[in-house]
């Protein structure tokens, strides 16, 4: 999980050790950054994901990161040029390992202005309060192009720093593989080798793993159409244009993930009988059956469409189950009742190790107020002025005691929570 984000100079998100839960929602305005911030919370992600085309255009998977979100467009417009993007994440993988991963580069119209400026991965474990926490590597902070990884992996032991040349405009992570086979002194310390390497393996999968969707740029027009078979369905992908292909592939792989998704659609859609997707005329077709009668994706709603698409990221099989679950503008399309189904799958069953959401929805807002209550849900206020609080349970506790849920609250704009344009 992070358990604590820092990031400044992204478009507009500046925050300095934001600390999160299980599940955060965030509320407010447009245009008042709540996309910015997921952007910003899973650039990281993005980044490692992205392609490495070096062979066609020199773009490597970093600056296919910030070409995607804009060149000269990702840095905030009140700094000058020469101010660097700054992120720093806190990151709890597992019960004893804790990591604090560091990244700022600078960034200009084109790749030959970009460069990381530092990078570095310390460790984070809280039960060490050491003044200066053991650090894995550092690159770029006083030349860039060059990194120093640490020898020793044990307190006690002298730690002798190697010295290695590193890309800048590649992230470490990427490029690890070819740090070590191209400087034999760390090839050959075990600690680097094995220890460091492990570590750094640790924090690409987890980032790796990472769902970051946005209910509004779900591509509902190519869902309709019937799939190819022969499409990749291992990830649903951002636009969820693949998802006749990715249920098609977690039902093959697990029959009794099928009937458990079924029976979740039908919380929605009273009446529904079956789900099937079946193969005509080379094409996978995907099917409902609700009260006799058979319907195709061309049948259904856009709001049905996202509900089905809602249903696949939150209860996919739990060895898809993702590390973080973004899901930007959910309750686009959907019904309030259906909001209130959807709240109830994240809250008691969804599959995700943690959640982040963007709602403008009380109705959607509302399923949350008794956890929120019990600190299980965070919920996060952004204002226009570029400003981000957390919504603490005292400041609403009154209102709750009196029978006010967060998003009757959230309804009149009552001023301790906030989250609208005026």
């Amino acid at each position: 999980m992070i358990k604590n984000f820092t990031c400044h100079n992204f478009r507009n998100v500046d925050v300095a050790n934001l600390e999160f839960s299980k599940i955060n929602v965030f509320i407010g305005p447009n245009n008042s950054g709540k996309t910015n911030f997921i952007r910003a919370l899973t650039f990281f992600s993005s980044a490692l994901r992205g392609i490495s085309d070096t062979e066609t255009n020199g773009m490597t998977s970093f600056l296919n990161a910030i070409n995607k979100n804009g060149w000269e467009h990702l840095r905030n417009k009140d700094v000058s040029n020469d101010c660097s993007v700054e992120f720093d994440w806190k990151i709890q993988i597992a019960a004893t390992d804790w990591f604090r991963y560091n990244l700022a580069f600078r960034v200009g119209n084109s790749p030959e202005y970009c460069n990381i400026s530092s990078e570095s991965l310390d460790s984070a474990d809280p039960e060490y309060h050491y003044r200066n926490p053991f650090n894995f590597f550092i690159c770029h902070r006083e030349q860039i192009g060059k990194g120093m990884f640490s020898t020793a992996m044990q307190k006690g032991r002298q730690n002798k720093r190697l010295k290695v040349d590193v890309d800048p405009k590649e992230l470490v992570v990427r490029q690890m593989k070819d740090i070590l086979l191209n400087n034999p002194p760390l090839y050959n310390n075990e600690g680097i080798r094995t220890s460091i390497s492990n570590r750094i393996q640790q924090i690409e999968d987890y980032f790796k793993a990472f769902g970051i969707y946005s209910s509004a740029r779900f591509n509902t027009e190519k869902i309709r159409v019937p799939a190819n078979p022969r499409e990749i369905g291992d990830v649903l992908r951002s636009d969820a244009s693949n998802f006749v292909n990715v249920f098609n592939r977690y039902t093959a792989e697990d029959l009794n993930w099928k009937i458990s998704y079924k029976n979740k659609m039908k919380e929605l859609i009273h009446g529904l009988a079956d789900i099937n997707v079946s193969l005509a005329y080379e094409k996978l077709i995907f099917t409902l059956s609700c009260n006799e009668h058979s319907f195709d994706l061309s049948d259904v709603s856009v709001g049905t469409l996202k509900g089905l698409i809602l249903n696949l990221l939150l209860h996919a099989p739990a060895s898809k189950a993702p590390a973080l679950l973004a899901l930007d503008e959910i309750e686009s399309n959907l019904h309030p009742a259906w909001q209130k189904v959807v709240a109830q799958w994240i809250l008691l069953d969804g599959i995700f190790q943690q959640c982040f959401i963007s709602t403008h929805s009380p109705d959607f807002l509302d399923a949350f107020t008794d956890q929120f209550c019990d600190g299980r849900v965070a919920v996060f206020v952004f204002g226009l002025n570029g400003k981000i609080r957390q919504l603490a349970p005292k400041d609403v506790s009154k209102d709750i005691k009196e029978g006010w849920q967060l998003g009757d609250l959230y309804r009149v704009n009552e001023p301790s929570v906030g989250g609208w344009p005026w």
